[in-house]
């Protein structure tokens, strides 16, 4: 009878620490999907456009140029747009911008252009 109670005891345990290991790497493997998706999606959006020569909707690049007056971002964003390089342009007037000069920090006024790109993906 102690015998049985023992092997009974055994074979919970085994049960109990197989059931804790497939739940350890049950757990280990969603979170290794989870954090990997981004990643692995961004890959096959890039494969798929190199693969069909298409651009991917969504995928948008950005160039922030600083102006030093209102007039001349509106003469740049005109050309950029006149010439459909850009998706859209937006003009920030009266930005504050510091840098270094000569050792020494400055601060200036300055018109920002954020300049928007639909882009195709190329690797």
């Amino acid at each position: 009878m102690a015998a049985k109670r023992i092997h009974r005891c055994h074979r919970e345990a085994f049960l109990n620490s197989a059931f804790r290991s497939v739940l350890l790497i049950t757990s280990l493997f969603l979170v290794l999907t989870v954090s990997v998706y981004p990643g692995l999606r961004s890959l096959a959006v890039q494969l798929h456009a190199v693969l069909t020569g298409s651009y991917t909707p969504g995928h948008h690049s950005v160039l922030i140029i600083n102006s030093p007056s209102e007039q001349i971002a509106k003469d740049i964003g005109r050309a950029v747009m006149e010439k459909r390089l850009a998706a859209g342009v937006n003009i920030f007037p009266k930005t504050s911008t510091m840098y270094y000069w000569k050792g020494e920090i400055q601060d200036a006024t300055e018109t920002l252009i954020l300049i928007t790109f639909i882009s195709a993906l190329i690797i």
